[in-house]
């Protein structure tokens, strides 16, 4: 069943929309209209089965009438659209065969006459494609839409209008939409979901195999808008820019969605380009959240790993490369002296989340390119480095520059995911794989990309050489 929602204030057209659904479904349908803040006339209810009206006294906002809208559907499917609307002949069905998990769809749309019930003769119509503006307002995209017939019939949407959007009520929930407490009462319905949408795990989509026609705004109608409102709204959408609207849930920064749909109007190229960075600060955001990010800023003992490898030593120089903003080996060692010097090519990075967590790491990672450490030659006792190579530009350079900065006698450590890059489809900053593997020679270190591959025994004879999987992690322990 698909549940239709139509939140409405005073809509002159409600009566209209409603029949014309009614006329155009095909499949199993049911009308829920919640009518916020006033009775609609008598002689404009809709007698019939699938109609179902819920009436507020008064008036809750839009977002909290689509909300109790959802709430209350039958419907394994949902559409919300506005109250003046008109719609293809079999819309419904034509937009359940399309359907695809995880997506939210939106309709061909073209400019309604209310009076004579017809769609307007605009060249400017149908609209198919908009995108969101730097300033996060979605925009119709008309390059776009004058080459809309050499598109698929089906394609990714970055944004859209909101008068009217399809999906699983399932999605619905997964998603979170539509936060009143967050967004206010009416303001950005469609940047919410939109943003959640792509930001999430789904897509948003066009589907040109059916259309509706939406009132082309002419007077004013239906909800008022409140200044303040508008406000809160907009306060919240602007946190979309620095990751922070959707802490929770969110797997992807803002600049992901703009280099997919690249080139985007109004935005610079310099934004697109730093979504690797971001995806991988928006990681450490989230997990720093919480217990768990004030337990490892803390000074504390190093591991026992890291102990077994100091030995007797009563002071040790320990590099953590690609450290990440806080240590996951500790600060300490009882009776030794620990110099310990991490470093991330991030490091300015973490000083944004240090603030944002309210976090006091005891010592703050250093700029490095791992590639590149300014090190001198032998300088560490001990070179600790995990799951950061992956992540490398250059996965050679940097083995090489922690073997170059070890001292003779010293370890080079490194603890790795394995496969990473292909269980991450080589997005982000996941470029190489490591694995454990047979090289005709025994067993060995294999660090491989989409381009190169390379062995750890080709870094020289080691006094001692531990290489161990457990639990998909890969330990090479190696005793220079």
């Amino acid at each position: 069943m698909l549940s239709i929602i139509i939140p409405s204030r005073s809509e002159p057209y409600l009566h209209k929309t409603t029949l014309d659904i009614l006329k155009k479904a095909k499949g199993d349908i049911e009308i829920i209209i919640i009518l916020d803040g006033y009775w609609e006339k008598a002689e404009l209810i809709v007698n019939d089965k699938r109609v179902r009206y819920i009436h507020y006294s008064t008036p809750k906002g839009m977002r909290n009438a689509i909300n109790m809208g959802v709430e209350v559907a039958k419907g394994e499917y949902i559409l919300k659209c506005d109250a003046h609307v008109m719609f293809a002949e079999g819309f419904d069905t034509q937009l359940v065969a399309d359907h695809q998990p995880y997506w939210v769809v939106v309709p061909r749309r073209y400019a309604l006459d209310p009076v004579k019930w017809e769609i307007i003769p605009n060249p400017k119509y149908p609209i198919d494609y908009m995108y969101l503006d730097s300033e996060l307002h979605g925009v119709e995209w008309r390059e776009k839409n004058q080459i809309t017939d050499t598109l698929p019939k089906i394609d990714e949407l970055m944004s859209s209008q909101g008068s009217c959007w399809f999906m699983t009520k399932a999605y619905y929930k997964m998603l979170r939409l539509l936060d009143e407490e967050k967004y206010g009462m009416f303001w950005n319905e469609f940047q919410e979901i939109g943003l959640k949408t792509w930001t999430y795990q789904g897509k948003v989509m066009v589907n040109k195999n059916t259309f509706y026609s939406h009132w082309h705004k002419t007077e004013t109608r239906g909800y008022s808008l409140d200044r303040a409102d508008h406000e809160k709204a907009i306060a919240q959408v602007e946190k979309w820019k620095t990751n922070m609207a959707w802490l929770e849930q969110q797997r992807h920064p803002l600049s992901w969605l703009i280099n997919r749909f690249w080139p985007v109007p109004t935005w610079d190229k310099s934004y697109a380009d730093k979504s690797i960075i971001d995806e991988e600060v928006m990681f450490w955001k989230k997990w720093l959240a919480g217990d768990r990010g004030k337990r490892h800023a803390r000074l504390r003992p190093l591991n026992k790993e890291i102990v077994e490898m100091i030995g007797d030593k009563k002071e040790v120089n320990i590099a953590d490369i690609g450290s990440g903003p806080v240590s996951m080996i500790g600060y300490t060692c009882e009776g030794v002296k620990i110099n310990y010097v991490p470093s991330d090519l991030l490091a300015e990075e973490y000083k944004k989340l240090y603030e944002f967590h309210k976090l006091y790491p005891p010592v703050i990672p250093e700029y490095q390119d791992m590639t590149a450490l300014t090190y001198k030659d032998k300088t560490f006792d001990i070179v600790h480095c995990r799951n950061a190579i992956d992540h490398s530009f250059d996965a050679y350079k940097s083995v090489s520059e922690m073997v170059r900065v070890c001292k003779k006698g010293g370890y080079v450590y490194l603890w790795h995911f394995e496969k990473v890059a292909k269980m991450m489809g080589y997005t982000g900053m996941h470029q190489w794989n490591i694995e454990l593997a047979e090289n005709g020679l025994g067993l060995d270190c294999s660090f491989y990309s989409r381009e190169e591959q390379f062995w750890l025994s080709e870094f020289g004879e080691w006094e001692h050489k531990e290489l161990a999987l457990s639990h998909n992690v890969i330990v090479s322990k190696l005793h220079k």
